[in-house]
């Protein structure tokens, strides 16, 4: 898609970049996410569509940008190179979000839980209620939801701003980095039921998350008796990705016991070219990447109402992964003055990183009644 650009004088010291965000047909889209790159795609900053479709980007310094929406229900909008002079107002043209045509054909029947939810402390994204929710993994699922955006390096940040504490249901899952990467690409979106989304936390959460605190809802068993189910997808296209799950549990009238079981594997190819001036050398490189991810994730644990006012819960989760990236490049080196022959440089790299996460909680509730509780 074309976004063409109208561009206006400012009157004020620094440059911005708005605009206006629609569905296919031409109803605002609210709660996209937003997001600024610079001319080498790397991320500058983020933020969210308004009511009205609206966003803007401000106090930006003066250069090339690349504008990116993402939004679960329809394709990934990347704008043309937008070069931004100094002291500029660049106001894109209506930028159409196109649908997703995998879910052109399918016909859903959904429950009255509308796909996004405002409440006054925190925003609720809905994903069991999604059609394109099937057959991402955590990360993935993150990465389109309202406000948040994953970067690279798989960082998570939100609203632009780094430092987000994962909790998964209700509690901080004290982990990061490459651990919290590996937890998140190990659970399926079948198994999440919402994300919540919460910009500024609360003295009951930790102040850990001073960048906004992300809460992972994941589907709790409502059926009594035992009662499990398999569930597999394969998909091939520019990367294969293949995983199968299941899952067995038990609710009784006071007891309620779950276990999942999940394992992935992974493709992604990537292709790229590279042309750079050293000195008196231009350098001409094409590389392969071909990043092959499996990983083995397990969940399990037991609820247990002791009476009306009190429950203990014990759960523990198991993530075992391994990751491998093969990167295979050939680099044309030319001399400019014509001194010194072409040469070619083949090279080849492999990266392997597995790792491995254990974690476990327990969880005490007292609830002496109907408008308060402790919990531990």
């Amino acid at each position: 898609m074309i976004c063409s650009i109208a561009q206006l004088k400012a009157q004020g010291n620094q440059a911005q970049i708005k605009g206006f965000i629609y569905g296919p047909t031409n109803v605002p889209s609210e709660f996209s996410t937003v997001v600024l790159m610079n001319q080498d795609s790397v991320f500058m900053t983020g933020t969210m569509s308004a009511q009205d479709g609206a966003f803007l980007f401000d106090n930006l310094a003066d250069g090339d940008y690349y504008i990116m929406v993402k939004n679960m229900e329809f394709k990934t909008f990347i704008s043309d190179l937008i070069t931004l002079e100094e002291n500029e107002v660049v106001e894109l043209d209506k930028i159409q979000l196109e649908d997703n045509v995998n879910v052109l054909d399918e016909i859903v029947v959904r429950g009255e839980k509308a796909m996004v939810e405002i409440h006054p402390d925190k925003m609720v994204y809905n994903v069991e209620n999604s059609v394109n929710a099937s057959g991402n993994n955590g990360l993935e699922l993150l990465s389109k939801s309202p406000g948040v955006v994953v970067d690279m390096d798989n960082n998570i940040l939100l609203q632009g701003k780094s430092g987000v504490q994962i909790y998964i249901n209700g509690r901080p899952s004290r982990i990061s980095g490459s651990d919290l990467t590996n937890m998140l690409e190990g659970m399926r979106s079948e198994n999440i039921q919402s994300i919540e989304i919460i910009t500024n936390p609360s003295s009951r959460y930790d102040a850990e998350g001073t960048g906004g605190i992300i809460n992972i809802i994941l589907k709790k068993n409502t059926r009594s008796g035992f009662n499990g189910n398999l569930i597999g997808s394969y998909s091939k296209g520019f990367q294969v990705r293949s995983s199968i799950g299941s899952s067995l549990n038990y609710s009784g009238k006071k007891i309620n016991v779950f276990s999942r079981i999940n394992y992935s594997d992974n493709d992604f190819l990537q292709d790229r070219n590279e042309t750079m001036l050293r000195q008196d050398f231009l350098l001409d490189m094409d590389s392969e990447s071909i990043n092959d991810r499996k990983g083995l994730n397990f969940s399990g644990g037991l609820d247990y109402q002791l009476n009306t006012e009190h429950s203990i819960s014990f759960d523990a989760r198991v993530f075992i992964n391994d990751r491998v990236e093969t990167l295979e490049s050939d680099t044309y080196i030319f001399d400019v003055n014509e001194i010194i022959d072409p040469e070619l440089l083949v090279a080849q790299t492999v990266d392997e990183a597995p790792s491995s996460n254990y974690n476990g909680n327990i969880h005490y509730s007292f609830n002496p009644n109907k408008s308060s509780s402790l919990t531990a």
